[in-house]
């Protein structure tokens, strides 16, 4: 039952990346809410934990800096394209220590948070010193070749020229190949035949339709090879 609510919850947020999300979860209680924020007297809170825990294991794949960085050094343009809410995508590069190596990254504009939210960081405390953020519409969804098309048309970049890098073939890959762009398939950042893609099928803002064709793509690609 709470996968189904959460999957509710997702679907109509179009993310799974929603702050607060268990405030609007039919399953819980409201005794249930507040426990989730109570603090014991040693200890975290359930929320506070579950935000440690998340910061920790937040990692880049073996070898993606020092890739990127060399990428830098030879005077590569790095521009990123994420379905990642906003504020999502200002925590990674701020604890992944991206700031100043992309370029600039488009994301969505974010879902907003409650107003009786307490806030223990500034509000500018996420802004990149360096690295742009450019603001695309909540509803933006890969494979879109047309915003592919844009950004390479805001920094004046010739098709021919680009590479596209992506973990996933039904979305990267085949947007990189609507727009006529050199793709390069990451492939350790898809890995669809685990326990923890299964959990997330059961909870996931993505239509049926996206499911089936991301695995069809992928035993598509896997017969190919």
């Amino acid at each position: 039952k709470l996968k189904e609510d959460f999957k509710k919850l997702h679907q109509k947020y179009n993310t799974t990346e929603v702050s607060f999300a268990f405030e609007e979860l039919t399953t819980l209680s409201d005794d249930d809410k507040i426990n989730m924020n109570f603090k014991p007297l040693f200890g975290k809170s359930i929320y506070h934990n579950y935000n440690f825990n998340k910061k920790s294991e937040l990692k880049l794949f073996e070898g993606v800096l020092e890739t990127l960085i060399e990428l830098k050094s030879k005077g590569v343009l790095l521009i990123g394209f994420t379905e990642s809410n906003a504020f999502f995508t200002k925590y990674r590069i701020k604890h992944l220590g991206l700031d100043g190596i992309f370029d600039c990254i488009y994301s969505p504009l974010d879902t907003g948070i409650p107003k009786n939210t307490h806030k223990v960081y500034k509000d500018d405390f996420w802004e990149p010193k360096k690295t742009e953020i450019r603001y695309l519409s909540k509803s933006i969804k890969k494979p879109d070749s047309e915003i592919l098309g844009i950004i390479l048309r805001d920094f004046k970049v010739k098709n021919e020229n680009a590479i596209y890098i992506g973990d996933k073939i039904d979305r990267d890959i085949r947007m990189a190949i609507d727009t006529c762009v050199t793709s390069v398939f990451a492939k350790y950042g898809s890995e669809i035949d685990n326990e923890k893609y299964q959990l997330l099928k059961e909870v996931t803002h993505w239509t049926e339709e996206d499911v089936k064709r991301e695995i069809e793509f992928k035993n598509k690609h896997i017969n190919e090879e």
